[in-house]
């Protein structure tokens, strides 16, 4: 199966390595917990650039309703937040509760790039109050509790340079303590590869492989089991395909490296 990503990123703030510590916040009161929150994103193919300016973040318990967590608009680089390479969204105290929402607003500043230029990109109807994401979140007093929104440009995007480009976005949320990694190489290099993980046919992420070592990277994946599909973009290689890899939490499955070939041999992982 060809599958090709159709998106890309812009200038990044706060840009961190997963397994790397964010700097601490002021320590939490009695009461409180420490929130943090991330970034990512699934690569992709037509833009040269896909700039998300995210406004505000807020997240809503039954006991205190909506409590604002970030209230600082930046813009994001979408095309640079994969393999691991994550942006700091929120790293903040809050009230120790159970959370059941998070509210992210976008605003009007995010654009694209494509063949060189900048282009506007209108926000959905249905975005333009903030996109409600379900997930809860038990935050515990003294502790902290990391959540990745992992950002899909790819099934977001939508539109064309003469019809104009409108922005409805599709984010996943995973909490990271419940989560864990798949990691690999892919050769060669010039197969400029892409590595998708899905389960029952539904796509959950998916990365490039770096193209000057072709190591990836998928980040916080729910436990589990996966298909993962590695596709060269350069048509002159094999596609591979691995079945019921198992994701345990905390965990990094390593998937050893993939030799793509170049003709109808058997692809094998080392």
């Amino acid at each position: 199966m060809r599958y090709l990503l159709h998106i890309g990123g812009i200038v990044l703030f706060s840009l961190i390595v997963i397994g790397c510590d964010s700097d601490d916040p002021a320590g939490p009161t009695d009461g409180e917990g420490r929130m943090v929150m991330y970034l990512a994103d699934a690569p992709a193919e037509m833009f040269t650039e896909v700039n998300v300016e995210i406004e505000r973040i807020e997240i809503h318990s039954e006991n205190s309703g909506w409590i604002e967590v970030k209230s600082e608009a930046a813009i994001y680089n979408l095309l640079e937040l994969t393999n691991g390479t994550m942006a700091v969204l929120v790293d903040t105290n809050v009230e120790a509760d159970t959370y059941t929402m998070i509210r992210v607003h976008i605003g009007g500043e995010s654009n694209i790039v494509i063949e060189g230029s900048m282009a506007d990109i209108s926000i959905s109807a249905g975005a333009q109050g903030g996109v409600d994401l379900n997930h809860q979140v038990e935050l515990q007093a003294g502790a902290t509790t990391e959540i990745l929104l992992d950002f899909d440009a790819h099934r977001s995007v939508s539109g064309t340079l003469v019809g104009g480009f409108e922005l409805e976005p599709v984010i996943r949320v995973q909490s990271m303590e419940k989560a864990g990694n798949i990691s690999g190489r892919v050769l060669p290099v010039e197969a400029r590869a892409v590595v998708i993980a899905s389960q029952e046919g539904e796509i959950i992420t998916s990365t490039h492989a770096e193209e000057d070592s072709g190591e990836y990277k998928l980040v916080s994946l729910a436990e589990g089991e996966y298909d993962i599909e590695i596709v060269a973009r350069n048509d002159e290689y094999e596609s591979e395909v691995f079945t019921n890899i198992t994701v345990e939490a905390g965990q990094t499955t390593s998937l050893g490296t993939t030799e793509l070939e170049s003709n109808n041999g058997n692809n094998e992982a080392e």
